[in-house]
């Protein structure tokens, strides 16, 4: 081997090390950054020199990404199951909140009160305190109603908006993602290594908001589906649109596909709970409440507008006779200014008549809901929202651990390892410090020759 062949590959021997190094150091500066995979310094066309127990390595040097796709498929699927049971665990606790029960002031404690109230009444119907009582504890009951009524609502209105920053966001990040599938298909020929990482880190944000496919195409850039919907491609990009329309009341919200038209089929991710919650969940429990308030409203009135008051007059009617939901339930205007004009008698000019009131006790017991009384109806209502909060925690915290075992895999492959690392460092240094003598024992070599001639 000629002296300036010697030469050339001691040098290219060092670049190929300094390379090596530089990697290496990269992988373990980046050790706790989020996203990052391992890179691998491979070695073609290798010749090895012994040299001071040293092994030198020459001839050319690829850097690759380590990455298993097997594995990334499944956290991105596993992705959009926590988004959703994530969003479910978070929300749900807020609407069990709502209901407020089993304390005080909530919807059964307030109903069991108005009719004790009214058996209060029936043991002595002209007595004022417990006519006044007894309004109070209506207008307490009804009061609790239309919190909980105008709470859900609210709710609702804040789903909604949740709805809207969802939508924004994961269209902010489809965009990103464009722009990074242009950059990689422009750059074929370069590192994209670090754009491969960003390229990842966005589906995986993408993927806790809406339920997507991916496919990663061999030019490296990636395709992304929702529902069979193409959402990113190497030059297409899609977007989400949301709309709201008031319906029955209620604000009800759609997302479809800016292109391609049609609602969008997300059912899995952040954005599915928030579109469950709010199109389902919600109006479901307020069309429930509703039902308890127009039906109660309806037989308590039933009842008292035949009944007689201390004045002797009957047609009253206790509650106001224009209740069509729990948000407008209320006790009628005339009865709250007047307790005298509550009806406890059924029979004209008989005041201590208390058949009355005997009969409003005994509408909580009958099964007018369904088959069940008020409080039965009530109660399930409550113990359905208590199952939804159990589940939504049970499942956030199953999906949670399947999400953390899948990380340890992929990190096991592709996350850096600091001892690993830090030999291979010291093995790179040495291959790059033998290439060096060697470089400078072909010098001496070239200069000893240059002085025989």
């Amino acid at each position: 081997m000629s002296t300036s062949s010697l030469m050339n590959i001691s040098k290219l021997a060092m670049e190929n090390s300094r390379t090596a190094i530089s990697t290496t150091a990269d992988n373990i500066t980046n050790i706790n950054t989020e996203g990052y995979k391992r890179r691998r310094v491979e070695f073609t066309g290798v010749t090895q020199s012994a040299n001071a127990d040293v092994t030198l390595r020459y001839g050319s040097v690829t850097v690759s990404r380590i990455r298993e796709s097997f594995i990334e498929q499944k956290i991105y699927s596993e992705n959009s199951r926590l988004g959703k049971y994530t969003s479910d665990n978070f929300i749900m606790p807020q609407i069990e909140d709502v209901f407020g029960e089993p304390d005080e002031s909530g919807i059964n404690n307030m109903m069991n009160e108005f009719f004790n109230s009214w058996n209060d009444l029936a043991l002595d119907p002209e007595n004022l305190a417990y006519r006044n009582i007894l309004v109070n504890s209506a207008r307490n009951m009804t009061n609790a109603f239309n919190r909980v009524h105008n709470d859900l609502q609210a709710m609702q209105n804040q789903t909604a908006q949740d709805i809207d920053n969802k939508v924004n966001e994961v269209n902010g990040l489809l965009d990103k993602l464009l722009r990074i599938n242009a950059s990689i298909r422009e750059n074929r020929t370069g590192d994209n290594n670090n754009l491969f990482d960003e390229r990842d880190m966005l589906i995986g944000k993408v993927s806790e908001i809406i339920d997507v496919t991916v496919e990663i195409e061999p030019d490296g850039y990636a395709v992304l589906r929702s529902a069979g919907q193409v959402m990113v491609s190497s030059t297409y990009g899609n977007q989400l649109v949301h709309e709201t329309s008031l319906q029955d009341g209620f604000l009800t919200s759609t997302v479809s596909y800016q292109q391609g038209g049609g609602e969008a089929a997300v059912s899995s991710g952040e954005l599915g709970s928030l579109l469950e919650i709010n199109g389902s969940r919600i109006p479901d429990y307020v069309r429930r409440i509703n039902n308890i308030a127009v039906n109660l409203s309806r037989e308590v009135n039933r009842l008292h507008v035949d009944g007689y008051n201390l004045e002797d007059v009957t047609g009253e009617n206790f509650f106001s006779d224009a209740v069509s939901s729990a948000g407008d339930f209320r006790v009628a205007d005339r009865i709250l200014e007047d307790p005298k004009l509550i009806a406890a008698s059924d029979t004209a000019g008989q005041n201590g008549n208390a058949n009355l009131a005997r009969a409003m006790t005994d509408l909580q017991n009958l099964r007018i809901m369904d088959g069940g009384s008020f409080s039965n109806y009530y109660n399930e209502i409550v113990s359905d929202v208590g199952d939804k909060v159990q589940e939504a925690e049970f499942l956030y915290n199953t999906q949670e651990k399947i999400i953390v075992n899948l990380k340890n895999q992929m990190d096991s492959v592709t996350g850096v390892s600091n001892d690993e690392e830090m030999t291979n460092l010291i093995n790179y240094q040495q291959s790059y410090q033998a290439a060096a003598r060697l470089v400078t024992t072909s010098q001496e070599l070239m200069a000893i020759l240059l002085n025989m001639v």
